[in-house]
């Protein structure tokens, strides 16, 4: 079990890791952002961390 709450008040739940990453991706180009991770599995939620850290870095940097 993934869910993911989202900036705009709705929580999801995932079958895996890559259809939230997918979905996350979708959102955020929305300027929809994650803002809660509950994984069954710490290595899912540790992953999935790092990864939305890892599209606001790539996003905040094209900004500059």
């Amino acid at each position: 079990m993934i869910l993911i709450s989202y900036t705009n008040n709705e929580t999801l739940e995932f079958p895996t890791v890559s259809s939230a990453m997918k979905y996350t991706l979708d959102l955020c180009l929305s300027d929809i952002h994650a803002v809660k991770i509950k994984c069954n599995n710490a290595s899912d939620t540790n992953h999935l961390q790092d990864y939305i850290a890892g599209i606001y870095k790539s996003i905040n940097l094209k900004g500059e």
